[in-house]
């Protein structure tokens, strides 16, 4: 022991090896006014003491494990590929603080998008989702400047419309600390529409 016997007040036993009925033999022996002090918890004292001295040097972030993403045509809508928003990995925002955001821009080919949305563990070279995929909401959202964003519509209603290619429709997600995604469709007429994508 490093520090000199008059300066120790006592020996904490720890780890498994204290339970060797030699290990606090030798120890009384060596240190005879000193009291020794076994833990209940032999084998997790040293991690919980680790854990103790670091509160003050690590911070805990919460992020999302899996990919979360959208379902969207590719090659003019001959197949469908999975497009992530937010990654496996993606920081959350502090509770309480401004919710992470990103932005998507595109010219439409139907005239109501049907958004199918869900979240994956991996993603293969063809951009289709391979492991652990798992559904979540789907949205419905009209990009015909005729159909009032409040309408009610369903999947039976969507059908291509070429004419729409100069239409330009913005989608902003956002994401809080919580990890509650929600997902605000803005068209050029001005008219917008929230939603609330969740995990049935």
């Amino acid at each position: 022991m490093a520090a000199a016997p008059s300066r120790v007040d006592g020996i904490y036993l720890v780890g498994g090896s204290s339970r060797l009925p030699l290990v606090p033999k030798l120890l009384a022996a060596r240190f005879p006014d000193l009291p020794l002090v076994m833990t209940d918890k032999p084998f997790t004292a040293t991690a919980m003491g680790a854990a103790i001295h670091a509160t003050g040097a690590v911070t805990m972030h919460d992020i999302l494990s899996r990919h979360f993403g959208v379902l969207r045509l590719a090659d003019h809508g001959h197949r469908e590929i999975f497009a992530p928003i937010f990654e496996a990995g993606t920081r959350l925002p502090a509770r309480g603080a401004a919710p992470l955001e990103r932005h998507v821009e595109y010219s439409p080919r139907h005239n109501i998008g049907h958004l199918r949305y869900l979240e994956c563990t991996a993603v293969d070279e063809r951009g289709i989702p391979a492991l652990g995929v798992r559904a979540w909401s789907d949205v419905l959202f009209p990009y015909d400047p005729a159909i009032p964003v409040g309408e009610r519509i369903t999947a039976s209603d969507v059908c291509s419309r070429d004419d729409l290619a100069a239409t330009a429709v913005r989608e902003t997600y956002a994401c809080d600390g919580d990890g509650v995604i929600s997902v605000r469709f803005s068209r050029p007429d001005g008219q917008t529409r929230a939603f609330e994508i969740f995990r049935p």
